[in-house]
């Protein structure tokens, strides 16, 4: 599969020897949890200049571990509500014009 998508290992065992797919099973969807949080910062600056910088310096001078303690204390939407996914890509359309 990996060669099919123009990926290379050079283990036999390829990515089955990457532990943390395994140990950590929130690891992968993490990555789209926090880019709609991220996207949103993004939307935050694109709406009024300024407003996803203040938030993204919020985010880097928080102690916060937790993703949802950020996204309330920051007025974001939870990228676990439903409908989030449809409402997020018809924004990613509208921003790369397709």
């Amino acid at each position: 599969t990996c060669e099919e998508f123009g990926l290379a290992w050079e283990s036999p065992m390829g990515f089955t020897s990457i532990q943390h797919f395994y140990g950590y099973p929130m690891y992968i969807s993490s990555y789209v949890y926090s880019a709609d949080v991220a996207f949103q910062i993004y939307q935050k600056e694109k709406e009024t200049a300024g407003a996803g910088l203040q938030t993204l310096e919020q985010c880097m001078e928080s102690n916060e571990m937790y993703l949802m303690q950020f996204v309330q204390e920051n007025g974001l939407e939870s990228p676990f509500k439903i409908g989030r996914a449809k409402a997020i890509r018809a924004s990613m359309e509208a921003v790369l014009g397709q």
